[in-house]
């Protein structure tokens, strides 16, 4: 007898790894931040997987979340290596990204979290232990605390002086 598929199965596009930016939703959502630049629609994905309508999160939604939450740990200074390389410019663009700090720690909680559509789709895949080894490590970067230190200017000493 087979195991159903988990609740929102069909609304979830291609995927082609674990990692958080290696699914069509995930970058899907950032096409659409490159379109149009903007807080809200970071916020807004963040927000409906922090505090989902009717307690029911797509797992699309949940993917463009935690892609969302990636461009939060990029602002606080701790970017995935595996942030598109296209997205990083658009960073300085998204003032105030890190005060969504507080809000992209709920929404990967929602996200990723026991029960969700999203985790269901990995278990039920064989590869919920290497998914939720991403999750871990977004949360990681996504940790209270200070922003990570900016690389200093490179030094002039020992440069001689004209």
């Amino acid at each position: 007898m087979s195991a159903s598929p988990p609740p929102g199965a069909d609304e979830v596009g291609e995927t082609w790894g674990p990692g958080l930016f290696e699914n069509d939703d995930a970058m899907d959502f950032l096409d659409d931040l490159l379109e149009d630049p903007g807080l809200g629609l970071v916020e807004a994905a963040l927000a409906e997987a922090a505090r989902p309508p009717d307690g029911l999160l797509p797992p699309s939604s949940g993917a463009a979340a935690l892609a969302a939450a990636e461009l939060v740990a990029a602002a606080l200074g701790r970017a995935s290596a595996e942030l598109p390389a296209e997205v990083r410019p658009s960073l300085r663009a998204l003032r105030g990204l890190d005060a969504l700090a507080p809000l992209a720690r709920a929404a990967v909680d929602g996200a990723a979290g026991e029960g969700s559509a999203l985790r269901g789709l990995w278990a039920a895949e064989g590869e919920l232990d290497a998914w939720l080894a991403e999750v871990g490590a977004l949360r990681g970067r996504l940790a209270e605390g200070p922003p990570a230190p900016r690389a200093p200017p490179p030094s002039t000493r020992g440069r001689r002086q004209r």
